[in-house]
């Protein structure tokens, strides 16, 4: 569910709990399950809106940046030619 509303821009914030830990692995889970994006410039990039120390451990927390990518405003114009034709 929280893969479907980050595709739909429906989370105004992330935040990440950072451990001084590893487990290693390739089992591990992502952020978001489904697949992952073809190239660098498919990436979702958001802002660091603040950081503090817990403890041992940092929280990050991002925010969407306001700006839409041409990869962004290219897989738009796809989503909406497929409904287009159904």
């Amino acid at each position: 569910m929280a893969a479907s509303f980050h595709r739909e821009r429906l989370i105004n914030q992330y935040v990440f709990h950072v451990a001084p830990a590893f487990s290693g692995g390739n089992d591990g889970l992502g952020v978001f399950e489904g697949a992952g994006v073809a190239t660098m410039a498919d990436l979702w990039r958001g802002r660091i809106a603040s950081t503090q120390q817990l403890g041992d451990d940092i929280e990050i927390v991002i925010e969407p940046n306001t700006q839409i990518t041409e990869s962004e405003i290219s897989k738009e114009q796809e989503r909406i030619n497929e409904s287009i034709k159904r």
